[in-house]
């Protein structure tokens, strides 16, 4: 009798071990996926926003408002992504993602570092990890990198505009440091993070009452790899190394233009024609040099 307790501990203790590494192994062969799958597009959203940080803190003709300081910036970039969301920016009309009922029920953006999932330490942190991707992830996609391909374009046709330069600076309102009620962006009013790994804990460990549900990561597994298999998920990751393509070729060409080698009038400015001036006129000659490099 003994002897078959032993047996039976013994092998209920090798399979709570194999179930552990089970569930370590699909994590992290999951955490491996969501890297790869998400790179180019996480590499595109991160261009993006730089660019509008840019805009948005640029000094700006005086109608147009103070510049924006980052924070304000920080907060303008989210209420933006909550425009895109909701296909309510100016461009939403030629976006073929504005032609279906909108279906993202956080308008929030997702940052990439939710899609960077800590390594494996347990499987509540991982539950946890897991849980911040959201359902929506097919749909926040498409319509983030429709738009993406737009910001590229844009900025393209800008550059292109380089290679003429008007004499005088465009006179132009857009990026107006106030938000539609005449209030500047603030980072009030959105949505609080959710619970990290560790309050999670807490809660868990004080039975602190919640109107959530802890996750459990078996099911999370599944179903952020289900997310992952979709077509549609699928279609627009295929089409981030495209845009990313044209990404780089724009990273480029912009690190040419502030290096003044991209246009050719950069590389061959006009020469300067100088005045003469009589020997014995000096205080002309001087005027007229420091007029002719101002």
């Amino acid at each position: 009798m003994t002897s078959t307790v032993y047996i039976y501990l013994q092998y209920t203790s090798l399979n709570t071990k194999e179930g552990f590494q089970d569930s370590n192994t699909r994590y992290e062969a999951l955490r491996s996926r969501l890297k790869a799958s998400m790179s180019d597009y996480c590499d595109l959203a991160t261009y993006v926003q730089e660019q509008m940080k840019i805009i948005y803190m640029a000094p700006k003709p005086s109608e147009a408002g103070p510049t924006e300081t980052e924070a304000q910036a920080q907060a303008h970039i989210k209420q933006t992504y909550m425009d895109v969301y909701a296909c309510k920016d100016d461009d939403a009309s030629s976006r073929q993602s504005c032609s279906t009922p909108n279906t993202i029920s956080n308008p929030n953006f997702i940052p990439c570092s939710t899609y960077s999932l800590p390594a494996w330490s347990n499987s509540t942190d991982a539950a946890v990890a897991l849980s911040a991707i959201p359902d929506d992830l097919p749909e926040r996609i498409r319509k983030e990198l429709e738009w993406y391909g737009q910001i590229i374009k844009k900025v393209n046709d800008a550059l292109a505009l380089g290679a003429s330069p008007p004499s005088d600076v465009p006179d132009s309102p857009n990026s107006p440091a106030t938000n539609a009620s005449g209030k500047p962006w603030s980072i009030d009013g959105f949505e609080n993070p959710r619970c990290t790994a560790s309050q999670a804990q807490a809660i868990q460990a004080q039975a602190v009452a919640s109107s959530c549900t802890m996750p459990s990561l078996d099911p999370e597994i599944a179903r952020v790899n289900a997310l992952l298999d979709s077509s549609s998920l699928m279609s627009s990751l295929s089409n981030s190394s495209t845009i990313k393509t044209a990404m780089v070729k724009l990273k480029s060409d912009q690190q040419k233009a502030a290096d003044g080698t991209l246009y050719d009038w950069q590389k061959t400015p006009p020469k300067k024609s100088y005045k003469s001036y009589p020997s014995g006129n000096r205080t002309d000659a001087l005027l007229g040099s420091i007029q002719q490099n101002r």
